[in-house]
């Protein structure tokens, strides 16, 4: 299913897939006026950037004398860095409870609450000490004194954000909406219509991460009335620009038939190698499933291997990643309860652990003879020449002989690839 977006009043940056860590990187895919030119893109990330780098209080005095893009940055510098750091401050705290018994946790919370004056009073040098040396009063207390500079600052600033968007920056459009839309510790209240229309405003400038989230919100009906024409749409945008969340949900939305590709390239399984190559698991156990089955795909039993080992074992929604590391016992045998959908690919599952993990020869050979009968994957003779190679490295004769009969059928292109090293690419 399509993934949920953050809650409300948590970092936004941090919760979506595909977003970058820095809201300033953001400043490349909005733009301040419309047609959307990658030079101009270019030019107010560069600005912005500069802008993030010079000192504070020539960014204030910029942003006060009517530069909205000082004042963006102004905005982004004093409130969100603040935030951030007394989000951290308070999760160290959290962290100090976790493993606390009730009672325990009851004499922490009014301990903190008793020793609150004291540590009100003291400097910000003494306090943050305290609170580094692991004590839970002091980082309660720390935490909030910088929450409450960020409310202090977020007054200041966020006139300047308003301004920004009004003039309209691509950038102060996506936080703006955000705000209204209640994330990002919103100063402004609750307006659900206005934070669609401005993320619509910044989609429409070619932003990708507005048009992530207008496809979320028309895809599962949230927020915004559901319309899969729209969150197609919104979807395809910011794939295009190489978003990786948005390839995935695209490629999701087109595998439960809500839309239709636009080409190959647009196709759910090309989707989903462009998400994984840029390290979204759900994609690499998407793949995983579909090269096992043979959806949309041709069955490739190996690279749904592999796939299942770059999305990792552990997979809360119970899908095949997580049961495929059960399949075999510790001697890579198939276990007794492996039913018929699995028997065969836990087979060579089998074979594939024991070339790989323990060099074994035979199955090795075993590998090379399907690769290149193409038994459980398409038929591959470099691919089969490589594990006959590596066979014949371990002594085994037979993987000699048929190495050198592969060698005498490879076409030009083939031979160029056995020159190269394997690829990694799902």
């Amino acid at each position: 299913m399509i993934p949920k977006l953050p809650s409300p009043h948590r970092p936004f940056h941090r919760r979506l897939a595909g977003f970058g860590a820095l809201l300033l990187a953001l400043a490349a895919n909005h733009l301040p006026a419309q047609p959307v030119v990658p030079n101009a893109r270019a030019a107010v990330a560069a600005r912005l950037n500069a802008w993030g780098e010079r000192p504070l209080a020539e960014v204030l005095a910029a942003a006060n004398g009517g530069d909205n893009e000082a004042g963006f940055v102004y905005w982004s510098r004093t409130v969100n860095a603040v935030l951030e750091e007394s989000e951290v401050a308070q999760t160290r705290a959290f962290e100090m409870t976790q493993n606390q018994l009730l009672e325990d946790k009851l004499k922490m919370f009014d301990l903190a609450k008793q020793q609150a004056p004291r540590l009100e009073a003291m400097a910000d040098a003494d306090l943050r000490r305290a609170a580094e040396a692991a004590d839970y009063s002091a980082r309660i207390a720390w935490a909030n004194r910088l929450r409450g500079r960020a409310e202090a600052a977020r007054a200041l600033a966020h006139p300047m954000l308003e301004r920004a968007a009004q003039a309209g920056l691509g950038n102060a459009l996506f936080q703006l909406g955000c705000q209204y839309l209640g994330y990002y510790h919103p100063a402004v209240p609750l307006d659900e219509a206005r934070g669609v229309a401005l993320l619509r405003q910044a989609a429409d400038q070619g932003g990708p991460n507005s048009a992530f989230l207008l496809g979320g919100f028309f895809s599962e009906g949230r927020i915004t009335p559901r319309n899969d024409t729209l969150a197609v749409d919104y979807f395809r945008r910011a794939a295009d620009q190489n978003l990786m969340g948005a390839q995935f949900n695209l490629a999701l939305l087109y595998a439960e038939g809500r839309g239709e590709p636009r080409g190959e390239g647009d196709a759910p399984a090309a989707l989903l190698r462009k998400a994984a190559a840029q390290g979204s698991q759900p994609a690499w156990r998407a793949l995983a499933e579909r090269y096992r089955t043979g959806l949309g795909v041709a069955r490739d039993y190996v690279r749904a291997l592999r796939c299942y080992e770059r999305a990792g074992p552990e997979d809360a929604n119970g899908s095949g990643a997580s049961r495929v590391f059960n399949l075999l016992d510790e001697r890579f045998a198939p276990k007794g309860h492996v039913g018929r959908e699995w028997l065969l690919f836990a087979r060579v599952m089998s074979v594939y652990l024991r070339a790989t993990t323990r060099a074994d020869a035979a199955a090795m050979l075993q590998l090379g003879d399907w690769y290149e009968t193409g038994r459980y994957m398409p038929p591959d003779l470099v691919e089969a020449g490589r594990w006959y190679h590596s066979a014949a490295g371990r002594g085994a004769a037979e993987a000699g002989r048929r190495l050198a009969a592969i060698r005498e059928r490879l076409t030009a292109p083939e031979k160029l690839r056995w020159e190269q090293p394997p690829g990694t690419e799902p």
